[in-house]
């Protein structure tokens, strides 16, 4: 007669599971990545515009992968040199106006009907 090899108990083919999803890469989403990181939603936001840390779109969700997230949290994201540049030149241009030009407060919404008595 035969025998018959035992079959697998539940925990070893969870265990197969597990090995088999090790290779999955984890992903973050935006208020995950926010508290591993410790910074602000507009950190995120131009780490992201600018390509220093790769976003993953799935429909409408925003996810980061765990290696692009230990990558700027080990190496930072420091601006170039082009960057720099961009930005000295942008601080130029929004220098201070005269005083001239600050006259009086801004008028906002619809202007006031001169009611006299």
């Amino acid at each position: 007669m035969p025998e018959h090899p035992p079959e697998p108990s539940p925990r070893v083919e969870s265990d197969q599971w597990r090995r088999q999803q090790a290779h999955i890469p984890r992903l973050f989403t935006r208020a995950e990545a926010l508290a591993i990181l410790k910074i602000g939603e507009t950190t995120l936001h131009w780490l992201q515009r600018t390509g220093k840390l790769k976003a993953i779109r799935i429909g409408s969700r925003v996810l980061f992968n765990a290696t692009e997230i230990e990558r700027v949290a080990t190496h930072g994201a420091s601006l170039t040199d082009a960057e720099k540049k961009a930005a000295a030149k942008r601080d130029q241009k929004t220098l201070p106006l005269s005083k001239e030009a600050n006259v009086g407060p801004r008028k906002r919404g619809r202007p006031r009907k001169n009611w006299q008595r």
